[in-house]
């Protein structure tokens, strides 16, 4: 499990540590969980509405602008619809939606009338320009050869239990750039604070890159002690100490896979079989802020939020893994993503975070539950992998935010109003992926995710006279909030939570546009288990729009209709 920041956008890769390298090559049977098998053709109104199945089996009254319709599907699975419509200047979205579990599974539906030409799906897109930094190794290898004798014992702190000082040296175990052998680093400590030591590589640092800025050494210790850690602690709870100095350190090495900017491995913090490299100790690989290249991922708001991430991941495997006993359980790899993007949200520092979800909006009908949570898998997607770390993160947000979230006021002062307490169970449990988030959230996974699925259309969708389209609390983030504390490199305050409709600082005068929806006559024709797709249905002026929608048996396909205008 060995997590990775990437150059250029804030994030990170992680490769599990067991159970043999590679995912799964055979597809799991497809089996359908959950799902509404009700033998009806009678459009549900959402809770709250005063169209009553009773009153408008059929077709309610017309539908207002911002107005929520579930459809359920008839006894053989087929869906619906129709909706009482004046004009064809009327605009609908479908969101469709296959409650299945099933990972690495595609299913095809058809829409009706024949206007409505589906087209196969095209592959899943590789990445866009926005994602091109999300350079990654699907696996670490060297974790999982059978020929990796177990490690020597790993080289002890310079007095164990005691915090270095600055000028002190250490023997570091490093994984060379590509992989396939341990190095031996020569680290000399250059920054110590109350929780942070800074070591840097003088075996393979060229001499001229062989310093850091003292000023900003004190910042980014001062940043971290100050701000990145004690929210952590808030957040996410206690790291270890398994050497007992009471320090997390950050070793500054330029060798690194090409792309990388960071990484943490749990080598360094459990006997776990088949590490060839441990160092028994809190420890973050880190490119020299002089090599990374870019102005930008060189500043301290993108260290710190690049630290923030990585020292979330050592928090999450300690209580998560460590604390319950299953140091060797295999999780999806994009819930570690994910929560490291909460930490960089939450930490103060999540500018890069930004625009990993971003780009997800993009793309969100190659995303599904499973791609994001299931622990079948166990590997990165080299074609989607910034859409998943994205999406993965959007939902997390959502379920954050559902749970109430968390409010800041100036001196970093937290108050819980519910999402704190949410996050600290999720972290503590002993479930993984998806039995974790019906644990803490206390409801169906299935159901949790069509509601997300529908809070990305919806949140601060502009309606009529630019108002929000709906604003229902399950269907809507809850408002960005601004922090009273961190400012991002560009000196702007940073920002907290998800506006699919707000401003895109790659585009000040472009607000951004939602998930990407596909005009009906577009239709993709093939839906991911687990995941959703937009359609978009103009009225009609003969009196009722009508369509119905078939899936592939197992699909379990669900449908809000919205209308927009």
């Amino acid at each position: 499990m060995i997590h990775r920041r990437l150059a250029l956008v804030a994030t990170c890769t992680i490769a599990l540590l067991v159970g043999g390298c590679g995912s799964s090559s055979s597809e799991p049977t497809p089996a359908p969980v959950g799902g509404d098998d009700a033998g009806t053709d009678a459009v549900l109104p959402e809770a709250g509405s005063d169209v009553t199945p009773e009153a408008a089996p059929d077709a309610p009254a017309g539908m207002k602008v911002g107005e929520v319709l579930e459809i359920a599907p008839g006894s053989d699975g087929t869906l619906q619809a129709s909706i009482p419509s004046s004009s064809a200047d009327e605009s609908y979205i479908a969101i469709l939606y296959s409650a299945s579990w099933a990972p690495n599974m595609d299913y095809t539906y058809e829409v009706k009338p024949a206007t409505a030409q589906s087209r196969k799906r095209s592959p899943a897109k590789p990445s866009t320009s926005r994602q091109s930094a999300f350079l990654h190794r699907a696996h670490a290898p060297w974790l999982y050869a059978s020929s990796v004798t177990p490690p020597p014992p790993p080289p002890p702190s310079p007095t164990p239990g005691v915090p270095p000082k600055v000028g002190d040296h250490h023997a570091f175990k490093v994984m060379s750039a590509d992989w396939t052998k341990v190095l031996d680093i020569d680290g000399e400590c250059i920054k110590v604070g109350t929780s942070l030591a800074i070591w840097l590589d003088k075996t393979t640092t060229d001499p001229a890159q062989a310093t850091v800025d003292p000023a900003k050494l004190n910042d980014i210790v001062a940043g971290f002690e100050g701000t990145v850690l004690p929210r952590h602690h808030k957040f996410f709870g206690q790291e270890s100490d398994v050497d007992q100095d009471g320090l997390i350190h950050v070793l500054y090495t330029p060798v690194m896979e090409q792309g990388v900017v960071a990484y943490f491995s749990p080598c360094d913090l459990a006997n776990i079989v088949g590490c060839a490299a441990k160092n028994n100790m809190e420890l973050i690989y880190a490119n020299p802020p002089d090599l990374i290249g870019s102005p930008m991922m060189s500043s301290v708001s993108s260290i710190l939020e690049t630290l923030a991430h990585e020292s979330q991941h050592a928090i999450y495997f300690h209580r998560k893994h460590m604390l319950n006993s299953q140091v060797s359980a295999s999780e999806n790899p994009y819930v570690g993503e994910a929560l490291a993007g909460m930490a960089e949200d939450l930490s103060g520092y999540g500018n890069g975070t930004f625009f990993v979800w971003m780009s997800a909006l993009d793309a969100m009908n190659e995303v599904s539950g499973p791609d994001l949570l299931d622990s079948s898998i166990d590997s990165y997607d080299k074609t989607r992998d910034g859409t998943l770390r994205g999406a993965g993160y959007l939902l997390y947000r959502y379920l954050y935010d559902q749970a109430g979230a968390n409010e800041f006021a100036k001196g970093n002062v937290i108050t819980d109003k519910g999402g704190v307490q949410w996050m600290n169970s999720l972290t503590d449990s002993i479930e993984l992926g998806q039995e974790n988030i019906e644990k803490v959230s206390g409801r169906p996974i299935l159901d949790l995710l069509f509601d997300w699925y529908t809070a990305i259309l919806l949140t601060n969708r502009p309606g009529p006279g630019g108002q929000p389209l709906n604003t229902e609390p399950k269907y809507n983030y809850l408002p960005v909030a601004w922090d009273p504390d961190t400012k991002s490199s560009t000196g702007k305050d940073e920002r907290h939570g998800v506006d699919p409709y707000g401003q895109n600082p790659m585009n000040p005068n472009t607000p951004l546009t939602g998930p990407t929806i596909n005009e009906v006559a577009d239709a993709s024709g093939s839906i991911r288990a687990g995941g959703v797709e937009y359609l978009r249905f103009a009225g009609s002026a003969s009196g009722a729009l009508k369509f119905s929608i078939q899936g592939l048996t197992g699909s379990n396909l669900r449908l809000r209709i919205v209308r927009e205008k």
